[in-house]
């Protein structure tokens, strides 16, 4: 079984606060034309390794990584009725660890 190893290097002036990077995420609903889609921001200057992503319950996303200052849209399992639906997610640490889920609302 292969196993992949994450090389993290970090400027010095970045060495704190990377721990903050998850709760700083922005999530938000999008509507597409055939579904719908979760967009999630991220706003620092640290790569985040995200470990899982469900949307209403449904698992949309098992490992994935967010560089900086950059997003991404995940399609959802079905289409979001109402203005929110509940997001859970765990993120990979810097030494692969992951966390408990973090829990959060997105809107339209």
């Amino acid at each position: 079984k292969a196993e992949r190893v994450a090389f993290i290097y970090r400027p010095q002036h970045l060495i704190s606060g990377a721990g903050e990077a998850a709760k700083q995420l922005q999530w938000r609903l999008l509507d597409r034309v055939t579904a719908s889609h979760v967009q999630v921001i991220n706003p620092s200057p640290y790569h985040v390794r995200l470990a899982g992503v469900w949307v209403a319950g449904d698992l949309v996303l098992t490992d994935g990584l967010l560089a900086p200052f950059s997003s991404l849209e995940l399609p959802l399992a079905r289409y979001i009725q109402g203005p929110q639906a509940p997001i859970e997610f765990a993120v990979n640490d810097d030494h692969g660890l992951s966390s408990e889920r973090l829990h959060v609302d997105a809107g339209f």
